[in-house]
């Protein structure tokens, strides 16, 4: 009889210690607030009968596109396999752990153990089939460049691996570069910001167009004074220097679409490396001065359209 005793003391110890841990838990919805890749993700979790009943992510600052799919994706992949050990989904990984961290915090709070989910989940079986198409023009990669690549009466299949179309058009920086009067004079032309423009001004002259560009700058600059202006100053000219001075700060080959075609760009001012070795490159009026006198037309545009 003690010997019984002791293994029913034993089993009830291991019963406590965690074999069963949903018979310990508290039934409820928690909520957890973890960190992502660009801010706080908050996470609902529904705890039922020692499982997970449900998971809704309810606020966060993740990045459009790219984090829609963990969104749905990761929540419903923990519930169907009750478990934090799913797959995140690629380019949007620490928006998949901040999912998954929610869900783990939840579990503490419910007094489950989250060790107890945690089991590996077989990897999707690989597609075998072969599949035949036939088409005008195939476009590897559904971003920008090559979405504008498929021409009017063609037949086009388009081809991306992730689960949306635009690439680093759809997340490239989230801003968009372009002299705006209008918003740009209900903002402070502070110290900092005058300096940069008297900088950009005093740079040495590169070309007849860098020097046309700083001496039109000056002019406006000139005026801005005279009127004792405040806010912030700027101008297609200014933005053209700015563009210069990055162009210069690195070399890199673009090309720009025209009536007559794509076109290389060359860009023609010199710099130097951090060595101090010289390095040349080139710079025209097609790759600087066009795109930066364009530059506040498209996103007008863009309103006009959308609204």
């Amino acid at each position: 009889m003690i010997r019984v005793s002791l293994l029913s003391v034993a089993a009830v110890l291991a019963f406590a210690a965690g074999t069963a841990p949903s018979a310990f838990a508290k039934d409820g919805v928690y909520t957890s607030t973890t960190l992502g890749r660009n801010g706080d993700v908050t996470v609902q979790t529904t705890i039922t009968n020692g499982r997970i009943a449900d998971v809704k992510v309810l606020d966060w600052s993740e990045t459009h596109p790219i984090a829609d799919l963990p969104r749905v994706k990761v929540p419903a992949d923990i519930v169907k396999n009750q478990s934090l050990g799913v797959d995140v989904v690629s380019g949007a990984t620490l928006t998949s752990f901040a999912i998954i961290n929610g869900v783990r915090d939840a579990l503490k709070q419910a007094g489950l153990n989250p060790a107890d989910f945690s089991k590996k989940i077989a990897p999707q079986p690989k597609l075998t089939d072969t599949v035949e198409e036939s088409a005008d023009i195939v476009i590897i990669g559904a971003g920008g460049a090559g979405l504008s690549a498929a021409k009017a009466g063609k037949s086009v299949i388009v081809m991306e691996k992730t689960h949306y179309a635009g690439g680093n058009t759809s997340v490239a920086g989230g801003c968009y570069n372009a002299a705006d009067p209008a918003l740009e004079a209900k903002q402070e032309m502070s110290p900092q910001r005058r300096a940069s423009v008297d900088a950009l001004l005093a740079e040495p002259v590169r070309s007849k167009l860098h020097g046309e560009l700083i001496q039109k700058v000056k002019e406006q600059l000139a005026q801005y004074d005279a009127k004792g202006g405040k806010y912030l100053f700027d101008s297609v000219e200014l933005h053209a220097l700015q563009s210069w001075q990055g162009i210069t700060q690195g070399i890199s080959i673009s090309f720009m679409s025209s009536p007559k075609g794509r076109r290389r760009c060359k860009k023609s001012l010199p710099r130097w490396d951090l060595s101090g070795i010289r390095v040349r490159s080139k710079w025209s009026a097609p790759c600087g001065r066009a795109p930066t006198a364009r530059a506040t037309i498209s996103p007008a545009w863009v309103i006009s359209t959308l609204s």
